[in-house]
């Protein structure tokens, strides 16, 4: 029985592309009954990270801390591409001027949390995924503001301690919290870690819904050019995180981590910034919105194909090995 339900658990979180795209359905034609959900995503991301901290040992971080390069890389590579290559593909497309500028304003936020799911879904570093995703967003304070003075040619200003205390809330001390107890109690953490892998699908389904349903009246302006810029932006991304580090680092594991970060920017900050800052100009905010959807989906073909990847390896090392 116990066997049964630990690979029907698989199954689901392997389908999670489905559900994702289900949820994304589902906010946009009904709502009103996804759209209170926006008042409980920050605790349900919290849930999800401290389950993602029960599959996570202590020494994960260590080895980021005694070998940094993965971090630095990450960094660099995260704040040197994304703008550039988001302006590259606003001149190529031709793009509104306000489009223009919602676009690199999301090139230039930090990464987003749900980095830290698909990483946990590929079954890749989740102790990167999580300091970068830090990382990035303490920078963000002074990077976003400069590369979109540079890129965008305007200022933008916003809270950085918030955003800094909202991370070390929702993604750092739950996910501390997670590794403190597969350290101290880790026969409970491995039987627990199942259940929070369909619990975080479900929770980020539930988070997906939630944000479309509050963004339904804005989703189909400017929906071709728009669709196409960002995909653009989110494989350009996802490829250059992916090929650049495992050429300088010769890890796919960290590859596969800086990855989904780059393809991962935190289109909920980005959406907020245009609003506040950019003032009369609603379709700044559209890039971000469509963002969103695209970068769930393409990101987690590309988590749910690197966990396939990854628990065949497994398999065929369990086999050899018998």
């Amino acid at each position: 029985m116990l066997n049964l339900l630990k690979t029907a658990a698989n199954k689901f979180v392997n389908y999670y592309v489905v559900w994702t795209l289900l949820s994304f359905v589902l906010g946009y034609y009904f709502p009103d009954a996804f759209a209170w959900f926006n008042d409980y995503n920050a605790w349900a991301m919290a849930i999800v990270m401290f389950c993602m901290g029960l599959a996570t040992k202590v020494e994960d971080f260590v080895n980021v801390v005694v070998m940094p390069k993965p971090l630095l890389l990450g960094t660099f590579l995260k704040y040197l591409i994304l703008p550039f290559w988001a302006l590259v593909i606003a001149i190529i497309l031709d793009l509104p001027e306000q489009i223009l500028a919602g676009l690199i304003l999301l090139a230039c936020c930090p990464g987003a949390t749900a980095s830290n799911l698909m990483t946990f879904i590929a079954r890749a570093n989740v102790a990167l995924s999580v300091i970068l995703t830090g990382v990035s967003t303490m920078l963000a304070v002074v990077t976003t503001p400069v590369l979109c003075e540079i890129f965008a040619g305007r200022s933008v200003e916003f809270d950085g301690v918030k955003m800094a205390l909202d991370i070390l809330k929702i993604v750092a001390i739950p996910v501390s919290l997670g590794a403190f107890i597969n350290w101290k109690f880790p026969k409970f953490a491995k039987g627990a870690t199942q259940a929070g892998g369909v619990f975080s699908v479900l929770a980020i389904c539930m988070i997906s819904a939630a944000i479309i349903a509050k963004s339904s009246d804005s989703i189909m302006g400017n929906l071709t050019e728009v669709i196409i810029a960002v995909t653009l932006f989110n494989v350009g991304g996802l490829f250059s995180g992916y090929m650049i580090p495992k050429l300088l680092l010769k890890n796919v594991r960290d590859a596969r981590t800086i990855s989904i970060e780059m393809g991962m920017q935190n289109g909920g900050l980005a959406a907020t910034l245009a609003t506040s800052n950019f003032v009369g100009q609603p379709l700044v905010a559209i890039p971000a919105i469509f963002f969103a959807i695209i970068s769930t989906l393409i990101g987690g073909i590309c988590a749910t194909h690197w966990r396939r990847q990854t628990e065949e390896s497994e398999s065929k090392l369990d086999q050899n090995q018998s």
